[in-house]
């Protein structure tokens, strides 16, 4: 009887088990594939990366790739946003002229079902718009707007047909000035460039004197968000690049970002005052009482 009723009980643990895991798959949240860490590491790249305000207008990009300006107004149609136009993305993203093999495939799929009103075929061919979390869906709800969610924010930049045009109309580096050949007839780098160094007539963008060690960066971050040097600079460059809509965004973070910093300052000081004051409570209440009792004695 103890074994039949043992089988018994394992066998429901291995039911509950198994349920338990599907139910865990299912959900919203599993990321078996990891797709939301790889899109949310590739939104990373392309912030750091892509030069957004450059791509919308004119004038910045003309300056930042040395192409006129009435060159990039014209191959982009005169459009005021110049690469980010979801009408012209829509109709570039459908045009098999502008796609992989495997794209064609997934499009006439797409197509397919859609004609013989296959929606399993629908859903695996063509993927619907997620997000990462609820709340993001719900600020969807309440402020609406067209938006492709976490997987193609970035689709309204895809205007192939003016990238073809713009892209390869920016002009070459000469190769001479950066190549050389060896005693074997081979290209080398050129010694010449040993003599290009950063000056302060000529500076490097991405180039500082200054050796700070990690922990000084710490601090120095520490100090700029307590006391909101770091707010007000990003307020000052919100401001200079007319990234308005970002000035919300900006205050809400500085918000939470110094009450942790804050928090993680005032934590160790209520600390060690909490336990000065409770060293001087038991000195007063049961330390110095009982060396006056043993003089007395």
């Amino acid at each position: 009887a103890d074994d039949a009723l043992d089988v018994i009980l394992n066998s429901l643990a291995l039911e509950f088990v198994e349920t338990l895991d599907e139910v865990i798959s299912d959900s919203v949240w599993w990321d078996g594939k990891k797709r939301w860490i790889r899109a949310g590491a590739v939104e990373i790249v392309l912030q750091n990366t892509l030069n957004l305000g450059c791509l919308r207008s004119a004038i910045k990009f003309s300056e930042e790739y040395d192409v006129p300006e009435p060159v990039v107004s014209a191959m982009c149609n005169q459009h005021p946003t110049l690469f980010c136009d979801k009408a012209v993305a829509a109709e570039d993203v459908n045009n098999p002229r502008l796609m992989s093999k495997s794209e064609i495939i997934k499009s006439r799929c797409v197509d397919i079902a859609m004609r013989t009103g296959n929606p399993k075929a629908l859903q695996e061919y063509k993927k619907s718009v997620v997000y990462f979390s609820s709340l993001e869906g719900w600020m969807r709800m309440c402020f609406p707007c067209k938006n492709n969610g976490l997987f193609g924010r970035h689709h309204m930049y895809r205007t192939w047909t003016r990238w073809n045009q713009v892209l390869y109309f920016a002009p070459v580096p000469v190769l001479d000035s950066l190549f050389e050949r060896d005693e074997n007839d081979k290209y080398i780098l050129s010694w010449d460039l040993e003599k290009i160094v950063h000056s302060d007539d000529r500076p490097f963008e991405n180039f500082s004197n200054e050796e700070k060690s990690t922990e000084w960066r710490f601090v120095e971050t520490y100090f700029e968000t307590i006391f909101l040097i770091r707010f007000v600079k990003q307020l000052k460059y919100s401001w200079k690049t007319n990234g308005f809509r970002r000035l919300p965004f900006h205050v809400l973070n500085e918000y939470f970002t110094f009450i942790a910093f804050y928090v993680q300052l005032a934590f160790p000081i209520i600390t060690l005052v909490i336990f000065v004051q409770l060293v001087k409570e038991m000195f007063s209440d049961h330390i110095l009482p009982y060396v006056m009792s043993k003089e007395e004695q």
